[in-house]
């Protein structure tokens, strides 16, 4: 393990890990992006990018510590598991953003760091032979096409495309709302899209979990909202969010039957007005999209 401030093994990097992030960061994120793995037999390299936020400072004036890397790992497959063998931390900018208050609106919920978060008691299947490990490549693509497609739905302001992510079944617990599907897509047309100009929430990984027709996912993201005045754009209400999420096959079709959003932190970040030249997303289906 080569992080730059520490060089050494798995053991002597979690010991360092947890000294230096104790009493520092109230809150760490780390969301992946693109990652490009190359596979060679027994060996496989991978190249992924990141970007990693610290949140820490006094509690009246919290800062975050936002860094851009890549993980280099070489991988190694040791008993029909693969994992880490060498990492080594490119790291190529960072920047402080003072955040502001970190109080949520009453209902809303964090992550928590002491052992007492929901994805903690997730217990991952095993594995039992390739035709099921290939079978769950399927079942976690299929699943992921629902998470985008939520993400599509609710900033085109598409109820249907919001609707069909969901069982009509299912609970959404979104802190400031809990309950059913129906009173989720009012909360959404009545508390994010009549209220901001637009929305744009960008996925980065999701780790699923598949056990037969039923999975679990945790997938980090962040969620830009525009509000605007006088025809003009003037803030970005930024979140660093966790969709946590429980997922089942039913007439062979994955939606979500449970959802729960964790916050992890949150800014407010002044805009410029855009170019009228730009081509502009629409927020309905009139954008390039549906075609």
């Amino acid at each position: 393990m080569d992080c730059g401030a520490y060089r050494g093994d798995i053991e002597g990097f979690c010991e360092w890990l947890g000294e230096s992030l104790s009493g520092r960061a109230s809150c760490t994120f780390h969301k992946l992006g693109n990652v490009l793995i190359t596979v060679d037999g027994e060996r496989a390299y991978g190249e992924t990018y990141a970007i990693v936020h610290r949140v820490g400072g006094e509690a009246s004036a919290p800062q975050d510590l936002i860094l851009g890397l890549r993980y280099l790992d070489r991988f190694e497959c040791r008993g029909g598991e693969w994992r880490i063998a060498e990492r080594q931390v490119s790291y190529e900018w960072e920047r402080r953003i003072p955040l502001g208050p970190q109080q949520l609106a009453e209902g809303y919920r964090r992550g928590r760091r002491d052992g007492g978060d929901p994805v903690q008691s997730w217990k991952a299947p095993v594995v039992r032979s390739e035709q099921e490990a290939l079978a769950r490549l399927v079942d976690r693509s299929a699943i992921y096409a629902q998470l985008v497609g939520y993400c599509r739905g609710v900033d085109r302001c598409d109820e249907a495309l919001v609707r069909s992510a969901y069982h009509t079944d299912a609970y959404d617990d979104h802190g400031a709302y809990r309950g059913g599907v129906d009173g989720f897509i009012g909360f959404v047309q009545r508390d994010v899209q009549a209220r901001f100009r637009c929305t744009m929430h960008k996925l980065g990984h999701a780790l699923i979990e598949v056990d037969g027709d039923v999975a679990r996912s945790e997938t980090y993201a962040i969620g830009h909202h525009v509000r605007a005045q006088e025809g003009r754009d003037v803030d970005d209400y930024v979140m660093g969010i966790r969709y946590l999420d429980r997922f089942e096959r039913r007439a062979g079709e994955w939606r979500i039957a449970e959802r729960e959003l964790r916050f992890e932190w949150q800014r407010l970040d002044p805009l410029r007005a855009l170019d009228p030249n730009w081509t502009l997303g629409r927020h309905d289906p009139s954008d390039p999209v549906y075609e």
